[in-house]
């Protein structure tokens, strides 16, 4: 009886139909943002690949379609582009050109269906897949720029318009820079100065110029597109070329004007140095701090540099290339920075990775990274500490310092210093040292002096003076004796030459603890912790 149970359930089972294969996905396809009228003939999804009627495909994108019924090849034609493809064959040829596709076209009932993003692509349309609501949508973008055929209508007016304005074109391309949905010119013409070449816009309309601007020349072929930097619709001309430097633009037509949008992140204006050369960027925005340090030979070797020594000269220590890494996802840009160390004459030391979005016209930050490349730097990534990690040894403003938490205060870069205990009351600077910067809370302040050696971002030294904050247990108010009976015999104590003032001072690894009070027998009125140098 069980047995025929199971074999009923099993039968059941069966007959039921799989949903996956019941309902047929709903593929929707859009040329330039407007969806197409299939006439009924539904594209279909097949191991990843889309599937359109070729008849539909073709009108949509321009393409001269010519039918081989004998040989059952579909052969289709557009801007000097020859595409022949073979009914049921993953083999096609481009120009006469074998190539390999992931799925073959084909005939259902009596429609012929093609690949749409092999069809589309050949002739540089883009092609963006997205899910939304349960359905499949198809986007298929009119290519950003053209370079028009040999002795085409296009071609001949910019071999005219370089002659007639006694010009040297070094290549050109087009794209409808001002929206009005017609082509415009985009030249690339030696200009006067030995070293700048120029760019030219010109309407495909009226055939004025729009705008103009200079790049350095390339002693190599340069490389001129157009791209959709600042958004899936926007379109930006992109200029690469170099002469021993790499020089990379990205300019931005705008009210008669090219304004070069990667100009703004080309430059790391942010960079801060120590007096030890140690080299940071804080990122507030980003909760960390990227920093290069100098190994312990390398910083000896550039303490001997006489000319490095001088302070205002360590900001020029440093020097870096940036280069694009990435501009294939619209709306965001990859910059790689190669950070070399002038004294050292070595090379990348690090490379820095920024990654920017474009919001609200301009762009933001939105990650940063570092890798080490050399051995005489080392490159760190120190992220801010949350509430959890830092409220063991600062809450409600005061400070419980411990042999084992000793090292965080000096950890806190300025910006991590404000998130963690608020805006100061002041922050003063040192006249003489124009990278000192002293901030001053109520009951303590903070010196950064550019002498921390492990952490470069990181404070001197802290300094409490009042309120609730302890320091190995030890707070301001005691006795010099009742520290003592806390900490023990100290490193060392007595009377300063410099303020007569009585101190105990302890040591602990690579800080040093002062306990400062009017006399032996009187009150400590202040305890202040610093870096040991080395």
């Amino acid at each position: 009886m069980k047995k025929k149970l199971v074999l009923i359930l099993l039968t059941l089972i069966l007959l039921i139909p799989c949903s996956s294969q019941a309902v047929e996905e709903q593929v929707i396809i859009r040329v330039n943002g407007k969806a197409l009228d299939l006439n009924g003939n539904t594209p279909f999804i097949t191991n990843g690949t889309t599937f359109i009627p070729l008849r539909i495909i073709s009108e949509s994108l321009g393409y001269q379609l010519d039918w081989d019924g004998i040989n059952q090849i579909v052969n289709m034609k557009k801007d000097g582009i020859i595409l022949e493809l073979p009914i049921g064959k993953d083999t096609v040829r481009v120009n006469g050109k074998e190539v390999k596709i992931s799925q073959a076209p084909l005939i259902k009932g009596k429609t012929t269906y093609v690949p749409v993003r092999f069809v589309s692509e050949q002739i540089g349309y883009e092609v963006g897949y997205k899910k939304e609501n349960g359905k499949a949508y198809v986007d298929i973008n009119s290519p950003a720029f053209l370079v028009p055929a040999n002795n085409s209508e296009e071609d001949k007016f910019v071999k005219n318009y370089v002659k007639e304005n006694k010009l040297e074109l070094v290549k050109y391309i087009m794209s409808d820079m001002n929206n009005d949905s017609i082509l415009d010119y985009i030249l690339l013409v030696r200009s006067n100065v030995d070293y700048e070449d120029e760019i030219i816009l010109v309407d495909g309309k009226s055939k004025a110029i729009l705008a103009k601007t200079k790049v350095m020349r390339s002693i190599d072929p340069p490389t001129l597109e157009v791209k959709r930097v600042t958004g899936p619709e926007a379109r930006q001309i992109y200029y690469y070329g170099h002469d021993g430097y790499i020089y990379e633009y990205i300019f931005d037509y705008d009210s008669g004007a090219l304004k070069n949008i990667y100009r703004e992140i080309e430059d790391l204006n942010n960079i801060e140095y120590n007096y030890l050369f140690g080299y940071y960027i804080d990122y507030p925005d980003l909760n960390k701090v990227i920093c290069i340090k100098p190994t312990d030979e390398v910083l000896e070797e550039l303490q001997f540099d006489s000319f490095y020594l001088q302070p205002e000269k360590r900001v020029d220590a440093i020097w870096y290339v940036a280069y694009i890494e990435d501009l294939n996802t619209p709306g965001e840009i990859k910059v790689s920075y190669d950070l070399r160390i002038s004294a050292l004459d070595m090379g990348t030391e690090a490379i820095l990775y920024h990654t920017y979005k474009w919001v609200d016209g301009k762009w933001q930050l939105k990650d940063a990274k570092i890798k080490q490349e050399g051995n005489e730097y080392i490159a760190v990534d120190f992220q801010y500490r949350d509430a959890n990690k830092y409220s063991s040894w600062y809450k409600n403003g005061a400070f419980n310092i411990t042999r084992d938490n000793l090292n965080e205060i000096f950890k806190m870069s300025k910006n991590e210093l404000i998130k963690i205990c608020g805006k100061p009351n002041n922050i003063e600077t040192v006249f003489y040292a124009p990278i000192d910067k002293i901030y001053n809370y109520n009951g303590f302040n903070i010196g950064y002096l550019g002498g921390n050696k492990a952490y470069p971002w990181g404070p001197d030294y802290l300094e409490i003076y009042g309120g609730n904050s302890k320091v190995l247990g030890a707070k301001v108010g005691m006795s010099p004796k009742e520290v003592k009976n806390i900490l023990g015999r100290p490193t060392s104590e007595g009377i300063s030459e410099l303020d007569g003032m009585y101190i105990l001072t302890y040591q602990l690894k690579d800080c040093i603890i002062n306990y400062v009070a009017n006399n032996s027998k009187g009150k400590v009125l202040s305890i202040k912790i610093e870096k040991i140098l080395y």
